[in-house]
């Protein structure tokens, strides 16, 4: 494991309105020690196949946003943990852990012994730490909600209100829960309880938010989003390879250049990009399927899968160069892409969902499945509200559709 140091410290999550850049040919990045420290780690030894998302995975994990490829190395770079976006996974856990285990208490009474009187036990060791680094880094949350949209976090933030009075007895006497504090009510009256009550007001409060009808239904829309994103995906590739008994799979990462744009510009740089690409006649474009994402350190960027004509070409790693070229052309500078096609990043995957696609090749085409519903479906969770009024996802059209497209004929 190789260990090399970094003076960059990233501790911000709000988003301006001119977006800064990720692109820049030495990383930025912050420590997860003192020392501020980047730690490689193995390709093989970092995580399974994350294409491989079961159908309940429905959200970028923090791993997604704490590490990142080197094509280079061929290894994995741990970024620094952001407080703001670790605070963003602790709501979606302690949510997640209510629903699961219809937790409306986080201590239970309990007696150890039969002589000794009841004493409060944690239900849950993982989740009374979310508990505790929630209402400890509640300011955080404020800042969070400006620049995200997701029903765990506006859940939390209203359990987090009604338990506002309590902080600084539960931040300093968070290890003692059978302490006794006072508290002064809105009322000017003085209420007494121990740090576990307190605790268990936050637990109840937050059970109280995810079973009411505005969450449940925020919960149904994200999953009919994802599930409507991905079917038209399946779709899509079914009518390629209807039409086309071969295709060539080319996957590719398009970030945002390094000088301050808006998002209006960059998504501009999406549509001079593909125009260029449709224009190249020695590319025989048949479809592509895209998708807009944000990351913390990656900030916005989009994700492609490009098909290609696979009796007309067989070279896809350098077509995926070829098609990051044109995207630093439109983008104006140079390490503003990553080409998926790369055969030191395909080492990390069992099975390649790039490259050659045959019609009877169901294995390969299960592949790409798992990409197009790991695309679907990885960030229904947490989405930046720059997104919300924006086309996130899509695919080309099919030939029959671009067929019939433009002004209808006057000729019979």
């Amino acid at each position: 494991m190789a260990v090399r140091s970094s003076n960059d410290i990233i501790n911000e999550i709000t988003i301006p309105e001119q977006l800064p850049s990720k692109c820049s040919e030495k990383d930025s990045e912050s420590s997860l020690s003192d020392g501020l420290n980047t730690v490689h780690v193995e390709a093989n030894n970092i995580f399974s196949d994350i294409s491989d998302a079961p159908d309940d995975y429905d959200t970028a994990s923090l791993s997604d946003e704490l590490i990142q490829y080197n094509a280079v190395s061929s290894t994995h770079i741990i970024k620094p943990v952001c407080k703001a976006i670790q605070q963003v996974f602790h709501c979606i856990h302690a949510v997640e852990y209510t629903i699961n285990h219809d937790a409306s208490c986080i201590y239970t009474a309990r007696s150890i012994l039969p002589a000794l009187p009841n004493r409060w036990i944690s239900n849950s060791d993982d989740q009374l730490y979310r508990l505790q680094q929630l209402i400890e880094h509640s300011d955080l949350l404020k800042n969070i909600l400006e620049d995200y949209d997701c029903e765990h976090l506006r859940c939390v933030s209203k359990a987090l209100v009604e338990i506002e009075h309590l902080y600084p007895e539960l931040i300093t006497r968070f290890n003692t829960p059978q302490d006794i504090i006072s508290v002064i009510r809105s009322d000017s009256t003085c209420e007494y309880m121990s740090v576990a009550e307190g605790m268990n007001r936050f637990q109840a409060a937050i059970h109280k938010e995810c079973t009411c009808r505005e969450f449940k239904e925020a919960q149904r829309e994200r999953n009919r989003r994802a599930q409507r994103n991905f079917t038209t995906g399946i779709q899509y590739l079914d009518t390629l390879l209807k039409q086309h008994s071969r295709l060539l799979v080319i996957r590719l990462d398009l970030h945002q250049p390094k000088r301050p744009i808006t998002l209006a510009e960059f998504k501009r740089f999406h549509g001079v990009f593909l125009q260029k690409l449709r224009r190249r006649k020695k590319v025989k474009l048949l479809g592509y399927i895209w998708k807009l994402e944000y990351g913390i350190h990656t900030e916005f960027h989009y994700h492609f899968i490009f098909f290609l004509d696979g009796r007309e070409h067989a070279r896809d790693i350098l077509l995926g160069q070829m098609m990051g070229e044109i995207w630093n052309q439109v983008a104006g500078e140079n390490h503003c892409y990553f080409n998926c096609n790369d055969p030191k990043y395909q080492k990390r995957f069992s099975t390649s969902a790039v490259g050659r696609l045959e019609r009877n090749d169901p294995i390969k085409y299960n592949a790409l499945l798992k990409v197009i519903r790991y695309f679907c479906k990885k960030d229904q969770f947490n989405i930046h509200r720059n997104c919300l009024n924006t086309k996130t996802f899509d695919t080309g059209r099919p030939f029959y559709v671009k067929k019939h497209m433009g002004r209808p004929s006057l000729k019979k």
